[in-house]
């Protein structure tokens, strides 16, 4: 028999992933394939380099799912700050696109993104 996985093991492989809803169809996503997340509304999309994935929430709760790893850069924009290339005080580049950093969100976006990158 196979054996079943240790409650450590289980919390390291949902660690690992984000899960969202969208009607019926659930998805499950790997954390680190994730850019950003834009919200418009109540409407949030999940913005991978594959595709995009549209599902109804709030950001401030998927932040809170996520956890220091995912930077809140603007009222709109959660950003993995390992997939942040480049900085600019008001603007972060992530592969081609560039998102704006607000300026409530601009001495705390820059700490967490410069603390994610030291480490």
């Amino acid at each position: 028999p196979v054996p079943l996985p240790t409650k450590k093991e289980v919390v390291t492989i949902l660690r690992a992933v984000h899960f969202c809803r969208s009607g019926e169809v659930f998805y499950r996503i790997r954390r680190d394939a994730i850019l950003y997340f834009r919200s418009d509304r109540r409407q949030v999309t999940c913005v991978t380099p594959r595709r995009a994935y549209i599902f109804y929430g709030k950001l401030d709760q998927v932040a809170a799912q996520l956890g220091a790893e995912f930077v809140r850069i603007h009222q709109r924009y959660l950003v993995r700050a390992g997939a942040v290339d480049r900085v600019t005080g008001s603007e972060v580049w992530v592969g081609e696109e560039i998102l704006p950093i607000s300026r409530s969100c601009q001495r705390e976006a820059l700490l967490a993104l410069t603390r994610a990158a030291l480490e």
